[in-house]
């Protein structure tokens, strides 16, 4: 009885190797892979605004909290923008952006750190209201 059973399963699996056989093996894609700079404008559009749109916001704050000094700039001092509520609700890090600003020439500041209490008075100038691309 045992040997009828597995000469049963042996016919079984020799008659499954034969038609499987016949069968072409599936061929997987070869996986695409995005280029880096896409995935991280991609990651950029998912963890919120770019830099360009947050600097954007920043001169829009700047005009609203700032004044205008004799050369006809606008400008505030680092702890009006630091105390504000909607600036520090809307940006990610204020001084990051502010940096970015300044490297783009949008802005300037005294100094290459600008600490809350420390730097309070320390004017932030508006150069321009045009933000350029990165």
């Amino acid at each position: 009885m045992k040997w009828q059973a597995w000469h049963r399963l042996e016919g079984m699996r020799d008659a499954c190797k034969r038609l499987l056989s016949d069968v072409p093996a599936p061929v997987a894609a070869a996986p695409t892979r995005q280029p880096i700079l896409s995935r991280r404008k991609q990651a950029a559009t998912i963890m919120g605004a770019s830099v360009t749109d947050e600097i954007k916001y920043l001169v829009t704050a700047i005009h609203r909290l700032g004044e205008k000094n004799a050369a006809g700039q606008v400008v505030v001092p680092y702890g009006k923008l630091v105390h504000d509520d909607q600036i520090s609700n809307t940006l990610e890090g204020l001084f990051g952006t502010l940096k970015a600003a300044k490297k783009r020439k949008v802005v300037t500041f005294q100094g290459e750190l600008l600490l809350s209490p420390v730097h309070d008075k320390v004017e932030v100038v508006l150069l321009t209201d045009v933000v350029p691309d990165a």
